[in-house]
């Protein structure tokens, strides 16, 4: 298919050679099957094959998304303190992993470096990860094109953060 990563294409061919095997076997009699069979039923296969797969991208990418989008639905209250509100009256944040923002009403996540690299990316690689969701507009950029933005943060003064946006949220390509 038209924009298919290398992975799809590599099982695409793979589907190719089985429905060539078959039609050869078709006309040397081997298969009572009707010409075109074959290749009719390789096709059905790769469909199914390529939908549960959940489509033409790197199947690495779509587990990218996953794992932020994850680790944001099970900790998004617990591990994440109000950047714009007075931390004083707040509940406490046990084992902070970074600070949320209210962008038109919904929740932008400003994640630390060291929470971004060992724990919302535990084992992918957090530059790649950060690659993904920036080129889905899910991960906000400097000026510079840096997947971290340099923030003020109450209590911690300027650091880098990796910002994730509401759009995570808006699609299930995990």
């Amino acid at each position: 298919p038209a924009g298919a990563n290398g992975q799809v294409a590599r099982a695409a061919r793979r589907f190719g050679i089985v429905a060539g095997a078959g039609e050869i076997a078709i006309r040397l009699g081997i298969l009572p099957w009707q010409k075109g069979s074959a290749h009719e039923a390789a096709a059905t296969l790769f469909q199914g094959w390529l939908a549960s797969r959940g489509g033409v991208g790197s199947s690495e990418d779509g587990e990218a998304v996953a794992m932020v989008r994850s680790f944001l639905e099970a900790h998004g209250s617990s591990r994440f303190e109000p950047i714009d509100q007075d931390i004083e009256g707040q509940p406490r944040v046990i084992n902070r992993a970074g600070f949320w923002q209210s962008v038109n009403g919904l929740r932008e996540h400003l994640i630390l470096p060291e929470a971004w690299r060992k724990e919302v990316c535990a084992g992918l690689d957090a530059k790649q990860v950060a690659r993904v969701l920036a080129e889905r507009g899910m991960l906000r950029t400097d000026a510079g094109g840096k997947h971290s933005m340099a923030r003020t943060i109450p209590n911690l003064g300027k650091t880098r953060v990796y910002v994730v946006t509401p759009a995570i949220f808006e699609t299930n390509d995990g």
